[in-house]
């Protein structure tokens, strides 16, 4: 039987060494995946939240919740710089829109 996995969606911080910390304490707690929301409000970018979080944790999967594509926003990037993110793929949503 496969081992049952958690994960957090979060897409707030009030600074990127806070950001840092709660990557940092979401492994140490051993939840499995981190996933940011991509949506037009005051929540974190999510690429660079996801490359500051493979940056500060070794096993955390990282991924969105969804990565919009919209007419009147250009598209996101689908992965984070492999060197930056430890070499971990970041894991895609294939769900469009809110």
């Amino acid at each position: 039987m496969t081992p049952f996995r958690f994960g957090v969606s979060i897409g707030k911080a009030e600074s990127r060494a806070e950001w840092v910390d709660k990557a940092r304490k979401l492994e140490d707690l051993g939840y499995s995946t981190l996933t940011v929301p991509d949506h037009l409000t005051d929540l974190l970018a999510p690429i660079p939240a996801l490359v500051s979080a493979a940056a500060a944790t070794k096993r955390l999967r990282l991924g969105t919740n969804v990565l919009t594509s919209t007419p009147s926003l250009p598209s996101s990037p689908a992965s984070p710089d492999r060197e930056n993110s430890a070499g971990r793929p970041l894991r895609r949503s294939s769900t469009r829109g809110w």
